[in-house]
């Protein structure tokens, strides 16, 4: 397990809902090796079956989140298909501040406004279905939902992908995209992109410096 001697890096998992970055953030946080940690989210809607309180999420009522958004708690918070989510200032400084890489998986204007404040530290990685028919196929296999549902999670979708083409015409944003056809393959290619940047000689502390040339 590496000793990190050097500045912490949060990588953010980003794409549409069926890309598939909730399972592959689950298995690089379930392998020892990677040494990352999840910042847990919190969200307005109902645990569903399985999920733990502070571990999946960090569960609000509405009326609690709606409160802690008015007082500035949130770094970031969306609104996603009725729901609301965001990261705490104090779970995304404090993880800053520690031992451990960080891994988000989190929408694209969450991804925007962290690497908007912490640049140096943010890797966006943006994961895209082989095919919008793929996607819709994906969404359909995680549960049943109503066709209305299944237009808004498509009609988001859209919105994603349109913003992947918007920061790759514009150089900014993203630093890595990969196309999930192959669970294995891409968990393959993620492991590559957390390995070299952890390589970057700008990512060292002078005390890291020290320890590799003394």
């Amino acid at each position: 397990m590496e000793s990190l001697n050097r500045h912490p890096i949060l990588f953010c998992l980003v794409g549409p809902a069926g890309s598939g970055k909730t399972s592959l953030a689950k298995r690089l946080l379930e392998a020892p090796a990677f040494n990352l940690k999840k910042i847990v989210s919190a969200t307005s809607r109902a645990p569903r079956p399985g999920e733990v309180e502070g571990v999946n999420y960090k569960f609000l009522s509405r009326i609690q989140f709606e409160e802690a958004k008015s007082k500035g708690e949130f770094f970031e918070w969306e609104e996603i298909h009725g729901n609301l989510y965001g990261q705490l200032n104090s779970s995304l400084e404090a993880s800053l501040k520690g031992q451990f890489d960080i891994i988000l998986d989190i929408d694209i204007r969450g991804a925007r406004s962290i690497k908007e404040k912490f640049s140096d530290e943010t890797v966006v990685i943006f994961l895209l279905p082989p095919s919008k028919a793929t996607l819709k196929e994906r969404i359909l296999a995680r549960a049943p939902i109503s066709a209305e549902e299944l237009a808004r999670r498509m009609a988001t979708a859209e919105e994603e992908l349109a913003c992947f083409h918007k920061a790759y015409l514009a150089r900014n944003l993203i630093d890595y995209f990969l196309v999930n056809a192959d669970f294995e393959d891409t968990l393959s290619g993620l492991s590559n992109i957390i390995q070299t940047e952890r390589q970057r000689l700008s990512r060292l502390r002078p005390d890291g410096v020290k320890s590799l040339v003394c």
